[in-house]
């Protein structure tokens, strides 16, 4: 360790192991009759998903007032047998011992069926809500996704990017005519039908699930409304900090939908392929910025410096994952022996395809910028070295 490592930022407590595995433990005797081991299918993912953890903490409890119910009517009907029954060492008549039999039972049945019934009917509602609300998290999955996809597709931080140096009152040496200047952005159609449709159901979810949420549309409606300043720019110093604010606003926004994938999607392979989809994007916005914000007097030198430990963590954490899921799906397509392959096997290729574009991007930020960050006081935050 340097000397200066007592001043190294330390990392973000993790949350407890432990924590909320009550419920799952106590709902295990179900679920292992109701799940099918398909970690996507509906009934297993409310028996996993964070997002149903207070649906789970209901049926469990139900669950054990059940089996409380249970024993104490177990209890009630022995002791209704013991007390019906002839005395010991008195022959047996059994009519007398069926007599005992069926007050027990009745008994039995009178507390504890009411219970059953209660249980069954908390369990009816608990999937149809869980459905639900695990539909709207796919459903904005989807969405966030698909809008961060059509980013890295069209490749529009670097096309952003290349613009950067465009004179809008004399012109470049790419673009002669004036003719040519932006014209004014007008976008009318709804990108967001689904936010638009469900915003309501927000509310169920958790406060960071809602947060990370918010804050990507929000961005990504920033990044429209900053696209039409790009018109209206008329010198250089303007048309330069427009496009800082919107490559800016990208970012912000890509880094919230990587943020919003990791609490939305909870299985593999589909949180590993979605998440380097946007860090392909993320990371060429992210250099961009770099290069651009490099004063560390800058406010916004210091917000980019406390992302770099984050890129240093995940990239290499990615390339882990894929090391060992899509090992063998890569060993049969090599083989020839994948024929057919299944949802899972076909979108761990699509990741090993995205692997060496997202370590590229990567190797280029790590060469150019340091990415560890350190306290040089109680206040300042900067990079362990001096920009280049």
């Amino acid at each position: 360790m340097d000397s200066q490592g007592k001043n190294e930022i330390p990392p973000p407590p993790k949350r407890s192991p432990i924590e909320r595995r009550g419920p799952k433990w106590i709902l295990k005797p179900i679920s292992i009759f109701l799940t099918t081991g398909d970690e996507t299918d509906t009934v297993d993912r409310l028996f996993v998903s964070k997002h149903v953890n207070d649906l789970r903490l209901i049926v469990a409890t139900v669950f054990v007032v059940l089996l409380l119910v249970l024993i104490l009517a177990f209890l009630a009907g022995a002791w209704t047998f013991n007390v019906t029954r002839p005395p010991p060492g008195v022959t047996s008549d059994p009519k007398q011992l069926l007599e005992a039999s069926t007050s027990a039972a009745k008994i039995f049945l009178k507390l504890f069926a009411p219970t059953f019934a209660v249980f069954g009917a908390v369990l009816t509602w608990a999937y149809q809500v869980g459905s639900a609300r695990l539909g709207v998290v796919d459903l904005f999955a989807c969405e966030m996704d698909t809008l961060c996809r059509v980013i890295t597709i069209v490749d529009m931080v670097r096309n952003q990017a290349n613009k950067y140096e465009f004179d809008p009152s004399k012109g470049t040496p790419d673009i002669k005519d004036k003719k040519d200047h932006p014209a004014h952005f007008n976008s009318q159609e709804e990108y967001f039908p689904i936010l638009a449709s469900n915003s309501r159901d927000l509310q169920t979810l958790e406060a960071n699930v809602v947060i990370n949420i918010t804050a990507f549309y929000t961005f990504m409606k920033a990044v429209r409304d900053t696209l039409r300043q790009l018109a209206d720019a008329k010198s250089v110093e303007q048309w330069q900090e427009s496009m800082r604010n919107v490559i800016y606003m990208l970012y912000l926004g890509l880094e919230s939908g990587r943020n919003a994938m990791d609490d939305l999607v909870e299985f593999e392979p589909t949180h590993t392929e979605r998440t380097m989809v946007i860090l392909l994007s993320e990371l060429d916005a992210y250099y961009f910025l770099r290069c651009k914000f490099h004063d560390p007097k800058e406010m916004h030198f210091d917000r980019l410096i406390l992302r770099g430990p984050t890129y240093l963590t995940l990239v290499p954490k990615l390339n882990d994952v894929l090391d060992c899921k899509a090992r063998e799906p890569l060993a049969k397509a090599q083989r020839g022996e994948l024929k057919n392959p299944t949802y899972a096997e076909r979108q761990w290729l699509a990741a090993v395809q995205l692997r060496d574009s997202l370590n590229a991007r990567f190797k280029q930020l790590k060469e150019k910028f340091p990415l560890e960050c350190m306290a040089t006081s109680d206040r300042v935050v900067t990079a362990r070295i001096s920009v280049n």
